[in-house]
């Protein structure tokens, strides 16, 4: 009985390694994706945007995955210093930088052997919208074991600044920048206590 399936080209494949860091889960997109174009990789991210947000949804969303993991696109870098280019994708769509996604993405492409592995520090370089992540991966005895990562300059933006929230009235808070733009908002105004039993409240 031939059991070959008969749809193959049909359909687009895509190959994932699906890591975590710390518990945060990551699928790195290995291969299957088109050319992604840019000569910047802002402009990468809103071709990706335009052009191949299916793919996010695809991967990203049940039934092959779940609200709370990310995606990394691996695309073509634009500085000659980055060994790839990496596209963050989310729930919400594309976002400028990811620690957590970085840091899973580079111990997988060393452990797949994807590039030169060095002991007892292998280096490497993204391009990412946010600009170049620099991360050194530790080896020992031939094995990723931990990483450290390297993020764009962070700097505060505005600060003093204020918006209403529902339930809470006017809320002061400082637009900082670290990757992505952030607000960072004192607890207090919320009152509530920066701790594990406000997890759900946070």
């Amino acid at each position: 009985m031939d059991l070959t399936p008969k749809f193959h080209n049909q359909y687009e494949e895509f190959r994932v390694l699906d890591a975590h860091t710390e518990g945060e889960p990551a699928r790195i997109i290995l291969s299957g994706l088109p050319m992604v174009e840019g000569t910047t990789m802002m402009e990468k991210k809103q071709f990706f945007m335009e052009h191949c947000d299916y793919i996010r949804t695809s991967l990203y969303f049940e039934p092959r995955g779940h609200k709370d993991m990310l995606c990394v696109a691996l695309v073509e870098p634009v500085h000659d210093a980055a060994d790839f280019g990496v596209l963050f994708l989310e729930s919400g769509g594309v976002v400028n930088m990811c620690g957590h996604g970085a840091i899973a993405t580079a111990v997988a492409v060393v452990e797949a052997g994807l590039g030169e592995r060095t002991e007892p520090v292998t280096h490497v370089c993204f391009d990412a919208p946010a600009g170049m992540i620099s991360i050194n991966v530790n080896i020992r005895n031939g094995k990723a074991v931990s990483a450290d990562l390297e993020n764009v300059p962070t700097f505060s933006y505005r600060e003093g600044l204020s918006t209403v929230v529902e339930g809470y009235g006017t809320i002061q808070y400082d637009l900082e920048f670290s990757g992505s733009f952030c607000a960072l908002v004192d607890a207090d105004q919320f009152g509530m206590k920066l701790d594990g039993k406000n997890i759900l409240s946070m």
